[in-house]
């Protein structure tokens, strides 16, 4: 009994959370202690004598009840019960005597609330881990990208998923690793890296392990004993322990081989475009729709100066504007159209561009095709001013014809006539019988300049206007001219006013042909100037040329006409009724005949109505040049 009361004041003392009772053999408390004896709601001095039906709810007794029976008779137990929102552990053991005889029951109330909770979160979590666990596992089994993990700090056991040893071609349980024991090694695969094979030390996970870094998509290719060649891009880290020690490593195996063989594939036909693009002869480039170049060929690069690459990621702009181009392409983006056309004038390089654009990829890019046209632009340049070369000369020999037949006409009509009245008329007056004849005269020498205009022409044409070349005194040719054409200077009543110097040097030339040109100068003087006006011709040496100056005070020249005054046919009016008559090839054969004596003619004129000036400068001759001449 002394030792039962030993135990239990040892229990009631050194019993945290809970309470010790003492019973008989009836269930009668003979003694309470411990830190809960408030759960019954009773102090402890109540307990005494009390049964246990008459300390606990019904409920309760009937939980604990079959414990304390068993106890009586000879066996411990062991329950747990919820009370009061609490769960107690209950220990019930029997006091004997030396003898084993039962003499008393223990029972020892613990609350464990605390303790039942932690073990339902630690229940719970190791649920949730080994959830995680078979998702990761199961993870590990489908996931398509190859996983290895090591264990152990030299990465000498290296387990794989099934992706990883699809790959290598080795059993799903086989050790992955190249630095694992010779009877575990696998060796039906090496590992290349840029064409040279790795020893085990430079694999990825080993290296990781033992220099403690990550590796980042590292390149290798896997290269199995049935020919299969893999590229691998690898993934490594190492994983430590909880002193910060390297403890094994994880290491992920993305298959690229299709991808690298794509990226080849896909360089391949780059190559072949810019060999095709190298080869256009025109500028090619290729443009976003935010209107910068993506890229543009060698040809369009040089004619700038600069290489492919300095365009990319560049406004379209960025070297020229101000020719349409980037509004173009911007209205091109804009559009609906797939495709279009421009005219590019490139205005640095003064060459024409047929530009031909056409979208791709859903219309975010586009291609720029510049067919170079400058040759195409100026044979048709050459062929539309030919057309209105050609149009203006059939004008102006429509014109010429049309004058022609009237020049021609007028004169033959007097002829004819004349000669009819001289035949006709027997008892003709003999003053009106010498004005049939000199009006005969008259325009048969009409007839004759006609003709010798048009045979110069000819000669003209055909570079057959021979010169007998001798010392030419201008001031007898000015003289010879003036008298030939006095008479129909003073049927006008004009006065032909002759400046000669004396003192100018003879020219180098043929007589009668400059004869010519001033006759045809001082011709032109009279027709067009009024009557009773004054023509004026001047001769003068101005340095090395001696020159003549025929001066009118008649109708003038239109500045707009003045630099076609010396064409072939050229007339300020063309028309058969205009006043003043002629061909229009004078003073082209006088500009033929100066051009030939190495001089030069020239006209000048203040406007209609304020006369002309044509001046005609020819080289003079040295004594010295004339005797090599002769």
């Amino acid at each position: 009994l002394r030792q039962g009361e030993e135990l239990y004041r040892t229990l009631t003392q050194n019993l945290p959370n809970g309470v010790v009772f003492l019973f008989d053999r009836d269930m009668r408390f003979m003694g309470a202690e411990g830190t809960e004896l408030q759960i019954f709601g009773l102090p402890k001095e109540e307990f005494q004598g009390k049964t246990l039906h008459e300390t606990v709810l019904p409920e309760t007794y009937k939980l604990i009840e079959p414990a304390y029976r068993s106890t009586l008779q000879g066996t411990p137990m062991c329950i747990e019960i919820p009370y009061n929102n609490q769960v107690y552990l209950i220990q019930t053991f029997p006091v004997k005597d030396e003898n084993s005889k039962i003499l008393t029951g223990l029972a020892i109330f613990q609350n464990v609330t605390n303790r039942k909770q932690a073990e339902a979160k630690i229940i719970k979590l190791n649920q949730a881990l080994n959830r995680r666990v078979k998702e990761l596992q199961t993870l590990l089994e489908v996931i398509p990208t190859g996983i290895g993990i090591a264990e152990d700090p030299e990465c000498r056991t290296i387990r794989a998923n099934p992706a990883l040893a699809k790959l290598l071609g080795i059993p799903i349980d086989a050790n992955a690793s190249l630095s694992a024991p010779n009877d575990e090694r696998p060796t039906n695969f090496k590992v290349y890296q840029s064409g040279r094979e790795l020893a085990p030390e430079e694999l990825a996970m080993q290296y990781a392990t033992t220099h403690g870094v990550e590796i980042l998509d590292s390149e290798i290719e896997v290269v199995r004993n049935d020919g299969v060649r893999i590229n691998l891009s690898q993934y490594a880290a190492p994983l430590f322990d909880e002193d910060g020690k390297v403890r094994g490593c994880v290491s992920i195996f993305l298959d690229i081989t299709q991808r690298n063989q794509a990226e080849r594939k896909l360089q391949a036909a780059r190559d072949q475009l810019q060999t095709v693009l190298e080869a256009v002869p025109g500028i090619v480039s290729w443009v976003s729709s935010d209107l910068c170049y993506l890229g543009v060929n060698k040809h369009l690069a040089d004619s700038f100066n600069l290489s492919p690459e300095a365009f990319v990621g560049q406004d379209i702009g960025f070297l020229a504007s101000g020719n349409g181009f980037r509004e173009f392409v911007q209205n091109f983006f804009a559009g609906d159209q797939s495709e279009a056309l421009y005219e590019l004038k490139s205005i640095s390089a003064d060459r024409s561009y047929l530009i031909v654009a056409q979208k791709y990829d859903q219309n975010k890019a586009a291609f720029l095709i510049g067919i170079d046209i400058t040759e195409q632009k100026r044979v048709e340049e050459e062929l539309r001013q030919k057309t209105e070369e050609l149009a203006e000369i059939n004008r102006v020999k429509d014109e010429f014809v049309a004058v022609l037949s009237h020049e021609l006409r007028t004169p033959m009509h007097n002829l004819h006539g004349w000669a009819q009245l001289l035949l006709t008329e027997s008892e003709m007056d003999e003053a009106l019988k010498i004005e049939g004849l000199e009006t005969i005269e008259r325009n048969a020498r009409l007839q004759v300049r006609l003709i010798d205009d048009l045979l110069d022409l000819a000669r003209m044409q055909k570079g057959e206007m021979n010169l007998e070349i001798e010392p030419v005194d201008l001031a007898s040719v000015i003289r010879s001219a003036t008298d030939t054409i006095r008479l129909s200077a003073e049927t006008k009543g004009i006065q032909i006013q002759l400046h000669l110097d004396a003192a100018v040097s003879n020219v180098l030339g043929d007589a009668i042909r400059l004869q010519q040109v001033v006759w045809n100068l001082l011709s032109n003087a009279i027709k067009f100037s009024s009557k009773n006006e004054s023509v004026e011709v001047r001769l003068e040496q101005v340095e090395s040329q001696a020159q003549i100056t025929v001066i009118d005070r008649g109708r003038g020249i239109e500045a707009e006409f003045i630099p076609f005054v010396f064409e072939r046919f050229s007339q300020r009016d063309a028309s058969t009724t205009r006043s003043a008559g002629g061909l229009g090839l004078g003073l082209a054969i006088a500009l033929t005949i100066v051009q030939l004596h190495n001089g030069n003619i020239t006209a000048a004129s203040a406007g209609f109505g304020r006369g002309s000036t044509f001046t005609v400068r020819l080289p003079i001759v040295t004594m010295k040049k004339q005797l090599s001449n002769d």
